[in-house]
């Protein structure tokens, strides 16, 4: 009989920490598809313009709140590189990435996507763009991802 009770007590305990809430901090990856990316156009106002999917992932069971956490109060940075040299950085509000992605909440293990998305280079043909994106874990914890599309001209430059 005693040894059942020490069984019964175990299981309950190995079962309630299944329960607990999740701990630690959310783990975020930002992917591209294809990266990288050679589908592009030019444009008279924009000028070269390349198409995309974005994906963001959380990876280790805890829900995140995109939001304006950046040190410098948005929710994403980009800087656009053309030949290893920084051109430009832009910043986006929440209201941006909610535009974008339709929603800002990433649950435990879920994802956020955006299908072709547009990456703006202006009049560089060619060139990178490095974003990172800003949120809120549920534990309160501020938790960012960050990466890297190439661009690349299939059209060789050509307007």
């Amino acid at each position: 009989m005693k040894r059942l009770f020490i069984l019964l007590l175990l299981s309950l305990l190995m079962t309630s920490c299944l329960v607990l809430p999740p701990s630690g901090e959310a783990t975020l990856t930002l992917s591209y598809s294809p990266n990288p990316s050679n589908e592009c156009y030019y444009d008279s106002y924009d000028g070269w313009v390349w198409t995309a999917d974005i994906t963001i992932k959380e990876t280790n069971g805890v829900s995140v709140t995109l939001g304006d956490y950046s040190s410098t109060g948005y929710c994403c940075v980009t800087k656009m590189y053309s030949g290893g040299v920084l051109i430009d950085t832009y910043s986006y509000s929440a209201s941006d990435v909610e535009d974008w992605f339709g929603t800002l909440e990433i649950p435990a293990y879920g994802s956020i996507y955006e299908n072709n998305a547009h990456f703006y280079s202006g009049n560089n043909a060619s060139g990178s763009i490095t974003e990172t994106y800003y949120g809120q874990d549920e534990n309160g914890n501020t938790v960012s991802c960050t990466n890297t599309i190439n661009l690349e001209n299939s059209n060789k430059g050509n307007k």
